[in-house]
Order: C-alpha cells, then sequence, then structure tokens
C-alpha cells in the first residue's frame, strides 16, 4: 500500500491539471475513504516493521479489528497481528470502529 499510495501522488501532481475535479492527493482520498482489516494482514516477515509500514501509510486511523477465522489462511490464534504497536491497539479494537461507524456508538453507550 505505501508504495501504491506514493506512486499514485506522484501522477497526480503531474497530471492534475488534466483532472481538475480532483482537489485532493490520491492518498488523502485514500486515507478518507478506505479502511483495511488487521486480518489476513499481509505485512513484512519482520514484525517489528509493521510499525515503519504503518508510518509510510500515514495514518493510525486506517485499522480495524477482524479475526479471518475460520478460513484456511487465518494467520493464528492470536487477535491481534504480532509488531502492532502498543498505541495502535486501542484505535484498533475499538475506537476506529466507533469512528467508521457512528451507529455502533447508540450500541456501546
Amino acid at each position: 500500500m505505501p508504495s501504491f499510495l506514493w506512486r499514485s501522488t506522484k501522477e497526480w501532481r503531474a497530471l492534475r491539471r488534466e483532472v481538475p475535479w480532483v482537489d485532493r492527493d490520491p492518498a488523502a482520498l485514500f486515507r478518507e475513504h478506505v479502511r483495511i482489516s488487521v486480518q489476513p494482514l499481509d505485512a513484512p516477515s519482520d514484525s517489528s516493521d509493521i510499525a515503519a509500514l504503518l508510518e509510510m501509510i500515514g495514518s493510525d486511523d486506517l485499522l480495524l479489528f477482524s479475526t479471518d477465522w475460520p478460513h484456511w489462511r487465518f494467520d493464528g490464534d492470536t487477535a491481534l497481528p504480532p509488531g502492532l504497536p502498543e498505541r495502535l491497539r486501542p484505535r484498533v479494537l475499538r475506537e476506529n470502529a466507533l469512528a467508521t461507524y457512528p451507529r455502533l456508538k447508540e450500541s456501546v453507550q
């Protein structure tokens, strides 16, 4: 995802006169409209690189909790992928879902 966001932003900057209706760079549009689940996570083999990968994407608001159980590609018995920064755990488990789906707030309170 980081390389796609970088490349699409680079192309948009070069061609923005040809697409004047696109008023923001594609990476900003992506961060505003797309959410990514944590299972299955196509992450680097070294779990310590996940923090760097998330930094490249540029938003802590993108990740939502999911397990993908019982599919064959389920990544194991841990609820969150190894290497996920501790500061992101509350966001992934609760806050991002409440921000993405405002109607959930009604049922939580």
